[in-house]
Formats: C-alpha cells, sequence, structure tokens
C-alpha cells in the first residue's frame, strides 16, 4: 500500500471567507427551495382535494344517469307493451255497398273519424247516406272501390 505523503494544506482567510459566503449562498438556495417545495406541497394538496371532490360528483352524476336511464328503459317498455297491446287490437277496415258499388276502407283508416266536428267509427260512416257521399265523393284516402 502506498503511503499518503501529502499533507493538509490550511487554508488562507480569503479562502475561508469564499467558502462560507458560498454555503451562505447555498444555504439560501436550499431554504428558497425548501419553501418552494411547501408551497408546491400544499397547491398539490388544494389540486387534489379539489380532484377528490370533482370525483365524488362525477360518481354522483354517474348513479344519477343510471337511475334516470333505467328509469327511462323501464317507461320505454311499458309504452312498447301499451302499443302491442294497441295494435293487436287491430280491426278489420269495414266494407260496405254505396250505389250498387262496392268499397271498404283503407288498412290504415282509423276506427274513429271526426266528420263535422264529431266522431264516427267505420261502421257509422258506412250506414249514413250523406256522410258517404262526402267521403266517396269528395276522393278521400281513407276509402277505396272495390
Amino acid at each position: 500500500m502506498a503511503k499518503d505523503t501529502q499533507k493538509a494544506v490550511p487554508l488562507t482567510e480569503e479562502q475561508l471567507i469564499e467558502r462560507e459566503s458560498a454555503l451562505k449562498i447555498a444555504e439560501q438556495k436550499l431554504s428558497d427551495d425548501q419553501a418552494n417545495f411547501v408551497l408546491e406541497q400544499n397547491k398539490f394538496e388544494e389540486e387534489k382535494e379539489a380532484f377528490e371532490t370533482e370525483k365524488a360528483q362525477f360518481k354522483a352524476d354517474i348513479d344519477f344517469f343510471q337511475k334516470r336511464k333505467a328509469d327511462l328503459e323501464a317507461r320505454e317498455k311499458a309504452l312498447e307493451e301499451k302499443s302491442e297491446v294497441k295494435s293487436e287490437k287491430k280491426v278489420d277496415p269495414v266494407a260496405f255497398e254505396f250505389e250498387g258499388e262496392k268499397y271498404q276502407f283503407t288498412d290504415d283508416a282509423p276506427q274513429l273519424i271526426n266528420y263535422g266536428g264529431q266522431p264516427f267509427s267505420q261502421k257509422e260512416i258506412s250506414e249514413n247516406e250523406e256522410v258517404l257521399i262526402q267521403f266517396i265523393g269528395g276522393n278521400s284516402s281513407l276509402i277505396i272501390k272495390k
């Protein structure tokens, strides 16, 4: 092993002042960095708290919308069931004879037809000659000739 032949040389006063100055600058920088760290840490905590609040609100919104979606789907299903019931009650259009000719209401003609402010069924219209004259003479799209 090699012997340590170098001796420590004491620093001059000028060198000590320079080192002291450098240490004070480093200490000030460290102090500033610590203050900045504390500020950033506080800012981070505030942002984290705001994020958690938004996250909780978002979860509440999701729950709300899922409940509303379930309600809407239930209402749509009920409406579909009602419309299926109505469509099952479809009655064949009424056929009748007028002035020796055979006529029939169209398949898409409603069962109740407003005429003169009053609702008439297809059967009532087929039995009322005055109304038939208006519908047939007026070339109504609700009645077709057979």
